[in-house]
């Protein structure tokens, strides 16, 4: 049973929160108990063999890791910038959008985004933009994971993306701003999705509107058929963003909402190490740098095998941020490199996750 409505909660009954992953089970089984009392081990574990919290994310052998903050509402930016976090690896401009249940302005828009950048103090903002449908009681019947969402929708609803991204450019000059276009499956949505911008910046320059006319666009790599084709997008774009909770889910066919078989969910299958294998490969010769943003970088040993695939920028929740900074200071990359062409000719998930967690949580 997952997720369960509060008020349907009986006193004395366990539950498991899950902060991480914003899940609440309740009556777990004995395994998945087990399974949660394990990580809070491991956690302390990793808390005694690095306690420097200032400390920058490089592993034992030298190499310097990105490690950035994934961030829902504007008041967040200020609290992940004094952690420490170098940048904003993904702001999920969405939960502000609708935060009042009707569309903001366009001024609006940009004092909020302009707050965002002034917030992070220099640091690098990556703005995905919007992800949901506008009206969810207009989507019933309709699977927002596979129907009309992310730069689906906004090319299905152009006024809107072009108050976005007016906003976006013009809030630009108050600090380092980055573009992110998710659900990307074909180069005609991605092509089409620049000559909105195009308009756009054209319609600012028409006004005397100033902005950043290098701020950088890049897209969320979460579908199947962009992790087969990044490479042939790389012409396209400034960087890539790697979105491994929808990407796992595609791949292995799972719908992570539905606990009747949420328990298969796991990036430790080989298809999805496969997978990242590949987009790590296409992308290594274009020169495009590529950052980690789905949960599967806020997990100490899933962390790691991202890092032994050679992924060297990461994007986690605040929650998770100090906890892989830890991982990342108490291991080698170069013995993750080696271990993770081991756990590439494995044929289960439990036995690679199993080696991972012994080299991660090696006592």
């Amino acid at each position: 049973m997952g997720a369960p409505e509060l008020a349907d909660v009986s006193s004395g009954v366990l539950l498991i929160v899950d902060g991480d992953r914003g899940v609440v089970i309740s009556l777990p089984s004995n395994e998945t108990l087990q399974e949660y009392r394990s990580r809070a081990r491991e956690d302390k574990k990793l808390r005694r063999k690095s306690r420097v919290s200032t400390a920058a994310p490089v592993t034992e052998d030298g190499v310097r890791i990105s490690l950035g903050a994934n961030i829902n509402f504007s008041e967040e930016v200020a609290a992940a910038i004094a952690s420490g976090c170098e940048s904003v690896g993904l702001y999920r401009t969405e939960f502000d959008f609708f935060r009042e249940g009707k569309q903001p302005d366009e001024e609006s828009l940009v004092g909020d985004y302009s707050l965002v950048l002034k917030s992070a103090k220099g640091a690098p903002v990556t703005f995905r933009t919007i992800d949901v449908g506008i009206d969810q009681k207009s989507w019933d019947g309709v699977n927002m994971n596979l129907g009309v969402r992310g730069l689906r929708f906004c090319l299905e609803n152009t006024d809107l993306f072009k108050k976005q991204l007016r906003s976006l450019y013009r809030a630009s000059i108050n600090g380092p701003t980055r573009i992110l276009l998710p659900f990307v499956s074909t180069i005609d949505d991605l092509e089409a999705a620049h000559e909105i911008i195009a308009e756009v910046r054209s319609d600012l320059d028409f006004r005397h509107q100033r902005y950043d006319p290098k701020v950088p666009v890049g897209v969320m790599i979460e579908t199947p058929a962009a992790a087969q084709t990044c490479d042939l997008m790389a012409s396209r774009v400034d960087f890539f963003c790697l979105g491994t909770n929808d990407l796992i889910q595609y791949y292995l066919v799972i719908d992570r909402s539905d606990q009747s078989v949420a328990h298969l969910y796991s990036p430790f299958h080989p298809a999805i190490l496969r997978c990242l294998h590949q987009v790590y490969s296409l992308l290594q010769p274009t020169g495009k740098p590529v950052t980690v943003c789905g949960e599967m970088a806020a997990d100490p040993p899933s962390a790691a095998v991202l890092l032994g695939l050679g992924f060297t920028s990461l994007s986690v929740s605040l929650v998770a941020y100090p906890r892989i900074k830890r991982m990342i200071r108490s291991v080698s990359f170069g013995q993750l490199r080696q271990l993770a062409g081991q756990i590439l000719k494995m044929q289960k998930p439990k036995d690679a996750e199993e080696i991972v967690r012994r080299t991660v949580y090696r006592s």
